[in-house]
C-alpha cells in the first residue's frame, strides 16, 4: 500500500509540474511539415529531422509529420533520414516569428544491417518507454521463419526454446518468454505471468492460458515488431509484465512479393511466402509459412510441425475514410518437446479483423472489429478452447502542434472451456487515455490512465507517466512509473486442483530511469535500471479442504531490480558491433529466470556479402526458486552469411550453436548442438 501511495503522488506530482510550465515565448521561427515515401505516399514515422550542425531536430509522428520549435533567426541545412531510405538535406533561412512548410518524400534503397544496428539504438531516445523494436530489415534478413527467433539479441528477453525451430507445448518449456525476468516461468512459488501479445492490436488467443504460444507467431506477413517492457496495460490491458506488438506488413505501390527457404539438421526446413499488390485506391496480400523438423533428441520423439497462413485487404473509400480487413489462421502440432509429462499434440487457431479508419485534418479515429477463436487438443483426451470477440475505438487528436491525445475504448467477449466445464462467458470493458507533449524541443511527457472493468474480476485503475529530456546534443534522459495488471487465467479459477473461483487480478508498479547517448554517427549507447514491485500475486498455499492439499491465493509480493545497458559502435563504414548486459537481481524468485544475460554482435557488409555473428553468454540461471538447482552457465554463438546475386535474389548460409556447446534451458533437456542450414532470398521490396 506505501508503494501504491509513494508511486500515486509522485505521478500527480509531475503531472502538476509539467502542466504548469509555460512555454516560454522566444523571437525564433519554426519548421514543421511531413515526410512521406515517395512511390506510396505514405507516412514515415520515427524518420528524423535535424538541423545540421546544431541541437535541433526531432522525430515524425504517426502521422509522418515533424516540428522543430525555438529556431534562432538564420540559415541552416534540413537534414532528413530514415531507415530503409536515402537521406536529403534542404536549405532554408528562418526569420523571427515565421513557421516555415516543409515537406519531404523520400526514396528507398537497399539497407545494410550496419545502419540497422546503429539506427534501431537511437530510436530509444525517442519514447520514456523502454521499446526495444525489431525492425522489417532484420525480420527479412533472419533465415527463420517463427516469430521469437528473432528476440535473441534483445536485451532483458529471454526466450526458451524447445527444438531447432518451434516450442511446442510443456510443463517447463511452452511459451517461456520473459521480460526483465518477468512472464510464465514455471518451477516457482509466484505465478508472475502477464505478458500480453498483440497482433495489429488484438490480442492473440493463447493469452487466455497465461502465456503466449510462440509457434502461433510467424514472420510471413510481421513487419514490425516492438517489446515494451514493463507494464503495458495503459495501452493493451492484460499486460502487467509488457508487451510483445506485431504489425503487419501491407504492400506497396505496385507487385510485392517475397520468398525465403532454408533446409538442415535434423531435416528442419523453414519456408515463407508472401505476394501482394498495391495500387491507388487499395491493397490485396497473401501470405504463408510452413515450418518442420525431426527433432535433435535422441532419448525420444520431439517432431514439430506449423504451418500458418494470412490475408490482408484494404481499400481507399474516400481520401479521409480508408477500410482493411486482416485474417490469420494457423496449425501446429508437436511431440514431446520436454520434460513435465505432457503428451504430444495439436493446436489450431484463427484472427480476423476489420477496420475503418477515418482521418480529419490532423485527427484520426478508428473502430476495429475482432474475433480470434482456437484450440489446443492434447494426445490424452485434454482440449482447451477459447473464443474472443472484441471492439476497439480509438481517436488521435492532435491539439496543438507539440501535443497529441488518444482516446480509447475497448470491449471484449471471453470464453473457455476445456472437457465440457467452462469458465463462464462474460465481458470485459475498458476506457483509456494517452497524453503526449512536447514542451520544448528539450522536455516532452507522455502519460495515460486506464479504468477496465472485468465481470469476473472486476476492475482496475492503471496509470503512467514518462518524462523525456534532452540537455545537449544527442544525450537524451528518461524517467518513467507505470502500473500494470494481469488477470487469473483458466486454469487459476477453474481447471486446476487448486483453482480459485475468488482470484482478482494481480498488480505491479515499475519506476524506470534511462540514458541514451550518441557520439557522432559511430557510437550510440542505452542504458536503463529499474524496480519492478508486484502484489496480490498469485500463488498456491496449503488448504486441507482442497482435494490436492493447495489452493490458489493473492497472496503473494516481490521486489525485484536490475539494469540493462546496450551499445552499438560502428568502427568502419561496413563494420558495426553491438554487445548488450541484463542483469537481474530477483530475490528467491529464482526459477528458470536467468539472472545476467550478455549478448554481443558482429554485421559486417563488404559489396554483396553480408556477415553476421552473435553471442549469447547466460550466468546464474537456477532449475528452481532460492537459487536452487543450479544449471550451467554456458555460451552460444551464432553465424550467418548472405550474397546478394541480383537485386531481388541472395543466398545464406547459416550456423547455430558454432562451439557445439552442451547447454540446458531446463534441467534434463539438452538444446541442440551444432546445426548448419542453406537457404534462399527472393525479394523485390
Amino acid at each position: 500500500m506505501n508503494t501504491v501511495i509513494k508511486a500515486s503522488t509522485l505521478i500527480l506530482a509531475l503531472f502538476c509540474m509539467f502542466l504548469v510550465t509555460p512555454a516560454l515565448a522566444q523571437d525564433s521561427g519554426k519548421i514543421e511539415g511531413a515526410v512521406v515515401d515517395e512511390n506510396t505516399n505514405e507516412p514515415l514515422i520515427g524518420a528524423n529531422v535535424v538541423l545540421f550542425g546544431t541541437e535541433l531536430g526531432g522525430a515524425t509522428n504517426e502521422e509522418g509529420r515533424y516540428s522543430i520549435l525555438d529556431i534562432p533567426q538564420g540559415d541552416y541545412q534540413v537534414q532528413i533520414s530514415f531507415i530503409g531510405y536515402e537521406t536529403q538535406m534542404q536549405s532554408v533561412s528562418v526569420k523571427t516569428w515565421e513557421t516555415i512548410q516543409l515537406n519531404f518524400a523520400l526514396k528507398s534503397r537497399p539497407l545494410r544491417m550496419d545502419e540497422v544496428m546503429i539506427t534501431a539504438m537511437r530510436g530509444r531516445a525517442e519514447r520514456p518507454i523502454s521499446i526495444s523494436v525489431v525492425a522489417e530489415e532484420e525480420i527479412e534478413a533472419s533465415r527463420h521463419a517463427g516469430a521469437y527467433d528473432v528476440f535473441k539479441k534483445t536485451p532483458g528477453m529471454h526466450v526458451r526454446k524447445g527444438h531447432a525451430i518451434g516450442y511446442g507445448l510443456a510443463s517447463k518449456t511452452a511459451g517461456r518468454v520473459l521480460i526483465r525476468g518477468l512472464g510464465r516461468r514455471a518451477g516457482g512459488n509466484l505465478r508472475i505471468r502477464g505478458i500480453q501479445v498483440l497482433v495489429d492490436g488484438i490480442p492473440d488467443f493463447s493469452q487466455s492460458h497465461g502465456h503466449p504460444f510462440p509457434d502461433v507467431h510467424a514472420l510471413d506477413n510481421i513487419e514490425r515488431i516492438e517489446i515494451i517492457k514493463g507494464p503495458a496495460s495503459v495501452r493493451y490491458g492484460n499486460a502487467m509484465s509488457g508487451a510483445i506488438v506485431m504489425t503487419t506488413k501491407t504492400p506497396k505501390s505496385g507487385l510485392n512479393y517475397y520468398l525465403k527457404g532454408s533446409r538442415g539438421s535434423w531435416s528442419t526446413t523453414e519456408n515463407v511466402g508472401r505476394l501482394g499488390y498495391g495500387g491507388e485506391r487499395g491493397y490485396t496480400q497473401f501470405s504463408g509459412n510452413y515450418r518442420h523438423t525431426d527433432g535433435h533428441r535422441d532419448d525420444a520423439p520431439d517432431e514439430l510441425t506449423a504451418y500458418n497462413g494470412s490475408m490482408k485487404l484494404g481499400y481507399k473509400v474516400s481520401p479521409n475514410f480508408k477500410l482493411n480487413m486482416n485474417g490469420l489462421a494457423g496449425h501446429f502440432e508437436w511431440d514431446n518437446p520436454g520434460p513435465g509429462g505432457l503428451p504430444g499434440g495439436k493446436t489450431d487457431w484463427v484472427m480476423a479483423d476489420l477496420n475503418s479508419i477515418y482521418t480529419f485534418g490532423k485527427h484520426e479515429a478508428s473502430v476495429k472489429l475482432w474475433g480470434v477463436d482456437g484450440e489446443a487438443k492434447f494426445s490424452n483426451g485434454l482440449n482447451e478452447p477459447i473464443t474472443q470477440l472484441g471492439i476497439k475505438s480509438e481517436a488521435d487528436l492532435k491539439y496543438s502542434t507539440e501535443g497529441t491525445v488518444k482516446l480509447g475504448f475497448d470491449w471484449m467477449n471471453y470464453d473457455i472451456a476445456r472437457n465440457d466445464v467452462s469458465q463462464g462467458n462474460f465481458n470485459e470493458v475498458a476506457l483509456y487515455s494517452v497524453l503526449e507533449h512536447k514542451f520544448s524541443p528539450k522536455v516532452s511527457v507522455e502519460g495515460g490512465l486506464r479504468f477496465t472493468h472485468n465481470e469476473q474480476f472486476g476492475e482496475d485503475i492503471s496509470p503512467e507517466i514518462g518524462v523525456l529530456y534532452k540537455p545537449v546534443g544527442r544525450t537524451t534522459f528518461r524517467g518513467r512509473i507505470a502500473h500494470g495488471f494481469r488477470t487469473p487465467n483458466a486454469f487459476e479459477t477453474t481447471f486446476g486442483g487448486d483453482a480459485n473461483p475468488d482470484l482478482v487480478a494481480a498488480d505491479l508498479w515499475q519506476f524506470e530511469i534511462g540514458l541514451n547517448q550518441s557520439f557522432g554517427n559511430r557510437v550510440t549507447l542505452d542504458v536503463a535500471e529499474f524496480l519492478q514491485e508486484g502484489d496480490n500475486m498469485i500463488r498456491s498455499e496449503s488448504d486441507p479442504n482442497s482435494p490436492t492439499g493447495s489452493r490458489l491465493a493473492n497472496t503473494g509480493q516481490f521486489s525485484h531490480k536490475g539494469m540493462e545497458a546496450a551499445v552499438t559502435i560502428r568502427a568502419i563504414q561496413n563494420l558495426a558491433v553491438t554487445a548488450t548486459t541484463t542483469n537481474l537481481d530477483l530475490g528467491d524468485d529464482t526459477a528458470l529466470a536467468p539472472h545476467n544475460i550478455f549478448t554481443f554482435g558482429l554485421a559486417f557488409t563488404p559489396q554483396r556479402f553480408t556477415f553476421e555473428l552473435d553471442g549469447r553468454q547466460v550466468t546464474e540461471l537456477y532449475n528452481k526458486d532460492n537459487k536452487e538447482d543450479k544449471l550451467d552457465d554456458f555460451l552460444v554463438v551464432d553465424f550467418q552469411g548472405s550474397y546478394r546475386v541480383s537485386r531481388y535474389f541472395s543466398l545464406f548460409l547459416a550456423m547455430e550453436n558454432l562451439l557445439d556447446a552442451d547447454y540446458e534451458l531446463v534441467k534434463g533437456f539438452s538444446m541442440p548442438q551444432r546445426s548448419v542450414f542453406l537457404g534462399i532470398n527472393l525479394n523485390n521490396r
